[in-house]
């Protein structure tokens, strides 16, 4: 399953992501044509073959998306800290921050690490 990510923002890189997959997809129904192959399982593991190549690239994007996000927070909280802002708007920023985190734990399994 494609993180929720994928789902909250449609910008260029996802675009031009769909349309590299499509084209690979007609790559697939030109090599079905030309080799006369009617086997769906052929076909299929073709496609699987093709998923597979671009899930590992969006999840690439997307760990530098949120590597970028969460170094932004923290800087961000560093700043509050630093001019010594109320605690509660610290501690909201922190909350964020932690989010970040969890959602970065979610979609590789692993604690985020500077």
């Amino acid at each position: 399953m494609l993180h929720s990510r994928c789902l909250d923002k449609v910008d260029v890189r996802w675009l031009l992501w769909f349309q590299k997959w499509f084209e690979d997809m007609e790559v697939v129904k030109e090599l079905q044509k030309l080799r006369g192959e009617t086997s769906f399982s052929t076909v299929k593991n073709e496609v699987d073959r093709i998923i597979a190549k671009y899930y590992s690239d969006v999840v690439s994007i997307l760990i530098d998306e949120i590597n970028r996000e969460i170094a932004a927070q923290g800087e961000k909280v560093e700043d509050l800290k630093s001019k010594k802002v109320d605690e509660a708007i610290i501690d909201s920023e922190v909350e964020a921050l932690l989010a970040l985190k969890r959602e970065f734990k979610a979609l590789i399994g692993t604690d985020w690490k500077p």
